[in-house]
C-alpha cells in the first residue's frame, strides 16, 4: 500500500467520523427527554431541510464508502472526491437554510412557545459538515493534483534546417 493510499484511507475515516456526528446532530433537535421518556418534537421547515442535509450527507457516506471499499483508478478517485465534495457542500447550504429567515416551504421561523436550545443539535451538525468540507478540500490537495507518472514530459525536437551548410 502506497503512502498516498494510506492517507487516503485515513482522510476518509475522518470524514466519515464527522458526517456521523453530523447525522448525531440531525436527530438531536427532534428527541427531547421528559420524565425518562423519548419525545419527538420537530419544526416543520427544519425538518424539510434536514431531510434534504441528511440525504446530501448520506450520499457523501456512500461515496466515501465506496472508496474504502474498492481501490479506484486515478480518474475515478478524482471524481469521488469532488463528488463528495460536492455531497457535502449541498449538505452544509441546506443547513444553513435552518438559520435562515426565509424558508422555502412557507412555514414560520420559529413558532412561540419554541426553544432555541433545540436547535443545538442542528449547530453541531453544521460544524461537523464543515469538518467533513475541510477534509475533502485537504484530500482534493493530493488527489487533483497530477503525478509524476501522468506528467506529460517535454521532448527536445531538432530544429529544422533552413540551410544544407548549417
Amino acid at each position: 500500500m502506497t503512502v498516498r493510499r494510506i492517507f487516503d484511507v485515513i482522510a476518509d475515516i475522518l470524514v466519515l467520523l464527522a458526517i456521523a456526528v453530523a447525522a448525531i446532530g440531525h436527530l438531536m433537535p427532534w428527541m427531547k427527554n421528559t420524565a425518562g421518556t423519548l419525545e419527538l418534537t420537530t419544526i416543520e421547515f427544519q425538518q424539510w431541510y434536514a431531510l434534504r442535509s441528511g440525504a446530501a450527507l448520506g450520499a457523501a457516506a456512500l461515496l466515501v464508502g465506496f472508496s474504502l471499499v474498492f481501490d479506484p483508478g486515478v480518474r475515478l478517485r478524482k471524481l469521488l472526491v469532488l463528488l463528495t465534495f460536492a455531497s457535502v457542500f449541498v449538505a452544509i447550504v441546506f443547513q444553513m437554510m435552518i438559520y435562515s429567515p426565509y424558508t422555502i416551504t412557507g412555514a414560520p421561523l420559529l413558532p412561540a412557545g419554541t426553544d432555541p436550545h433545540e436547535t443545538d443539535g442542528f449547530l453541531m451538525a453544521v460544524i461537523s459538515t464543515v469538518v467533513a468540507g475541510a477534509l475533502c478540500l485537504v484530500r482534493m490537495t493530493w488527489t487533483m493534483t497530477a503525478s509524476a507518472a501522468a506528467a506529460p514530459r517535454t521532448v527536445d525536437v531538432p530544429r529544422p534546417r533552413s540551410s544544407p551548410f548549417e
